[in-house]
């Protein structure tokens, strides 16, 4: 199998780029966006961290939002308007703005001839009018005082998002794009692969049973670390949690946790240097390339937990046990579970309850999740070692289903098909 990535891009003629000078240097202005706009972002040092710009691609995928497209010759063409959440966040627009559409692309909008697109694939946030998500609300608005102050043909329009199953709005056409899992793979990983599958033919022993890897505090992430710090569940797992109790406290400044004060949690996994890993090292690829190897199973605590109006989440999180070959349980949005296998992952109610990906209160799902853990660190490692055999052809499915996505570039299929239905309808 070599590890070799294709080049699939979506078909379409793209309106002309436009440059500006800055410091002497050229600069390319986004679609959508004005030059003063641009100015203060770059400004503020914020262009790579919104646009993704920058010519060495991110992953080892070509990230570059622009590039992905490939020209054609044809009579419509795309007006892609890159955004993320930093755009929002640092007030370069607010509720009472909009996007910055020119004047003939708004013509061509309305006679049929370009295709809109709003480009939010590298986050999670989500245009809603009625929520207490701020991010979300000043997106709604500024998509809405878009289409109003241009007239805009919304069925000319398409929104390219990151989540699974999220609600219309603004008649706007939606195209999932599950960029999530098609990050995250590194030359090494394929060897890892075939060390791996020799493993699993007659697996020994590991130094530890579960992995658990957390960073930021999120509440369902505290919460999980008070009940394995007061339940004597660090010992024999991988638990890490590279936050401090500061950390802990700004996040929640009137909370009553007890494992705070032992923070940060650190992975039991050495450096090259064999130092142990510091607090920036937790997604070290020679960390992340080590710590598969070390336990049987890993609980994923993703980024959200509750029920979310923006649809399903998820991240690059849940990429590592299914690229090193290691079963898994995702403590995130409910519906997980059913999006991995509605894009060909195989997951283990043969081997435990996975009711608690159905269970939309938090509290009930951390309980479910807890037992979980509990049982499951309760296992022998004799029995981890006939289950990841049993596992063996599921695990195998799920790396090279992952595989596939990423080499194949699958994330842009649902965005190559829908530029290629409007290419073939209006291309006259």
């Amino acid at each position: 199998m070599e590890h070799k990535i294709q080049t699939h891009k979506p078909k379409i003629r793209l309106y002309p780029e436009k440059y500006i000078k800055v410091r002497g240097e050229k600069v390319l202005c986004p679609y959508g966006y004005t030059e003063e706009q641009i100015l203060k972002i770059i400004k503020n040092n914020d262009y790579v961290k919104i646009f993704n710009l920058q010519d060495m691609p991110l992953y080892k995928l070509p990230t570059n939002k622009l590039k992905i497209y490939e020209q054609i010759d044809t009579n419509v063409y795309a007006f892609p308007i890159l955004v993320a959440p930093r755009i929002f966040n640092t007030k370069i627009l607010t509720e009472q703005d909009s996007f910055d559409i020119p004047n003939d692309v708004v013509l061509d909008n309305q006679n049929n001839k370009c295709l809109i697109i709003i480009d939010n694939v590298y986050e999670h946030t989500y245009p809603l009018k009625d929520t207490k998500n701020i991010t979300c609300k000043t997106f709604y608005k500024v998509l809405e005082n878009t289409i109003k102050k241009y007239n805009l043909k919304t069925k000319n329009m398409v929104l390219n998002v990151n989540n699974y199953n999220p609600p219309k709005v603004l008649g706007l056409d939606i195209v999932e794009c599950n960029l999530s899992l098609g990050v995250e793979f590194y030359e090494k990983d394929m060897e890892k692969y075939h060390k791996t599958l020799v493993y699993l033919k007659n697996p020994v022993a590991r130094p530890f049973k579960l992995i658990a890897t957390n960073s930021r505090p999120r509440k369902h992430r505290c919460d999980f670390a008070e009940f394995v710090f007061k339940n004597n569940l660090l010992e024999d797992n991988i638990i890490s949690f590279n936050s401090t109790e500061k950390d802990v406290n700004d996040f929640n400044p009137n909370n009553n946790y007890t494992f705070k004060k032992t923070l940060p949690w650190h992975n039991k996994i050495e450096n090259p240097d064999g130092q142990q890993q510091n607090i920036n090292t937790l997604w070290n690829n020679f960390i992340d390339y080590k710590l598969y190897d070390k336990g049987y199973c890993e609980f994923v605590y993703e980024t959200e937990f509750e029920p979310q109006e923006r649809g399903v989440l998820i991240t690059e999180k849940i990429n590592r046990s299914l690229k090193h070959l290691n079963p898994f349980i995702i403590a995130g949005t409910s519906g997980s579970l059913e999006v991995l296998k509605s894009y060909g992952f195989k997951t283990f109610d043969k081997w435990w309850d996975e009711s608690y990906d159905t269970v939309n209160n938090p509290e009930e799902k951390t309980e479910k999740l807890n037992s979980l853990f509990l049982e499951l660190s309760n296992w022998s490692h004799d029995k981890w070692c006939k289950t990841l055999k049993e596992m063996s052809s599921i695990l195998t499915q799920n790396y090279y289903t992952y595989y596939r996505i990423h080499t194949k570039v699958e994330y842009l299929k649902n965005l190559e098909k829908y530029i290629a239905d409007f290419v073939a309808k209006n291309d006259k």
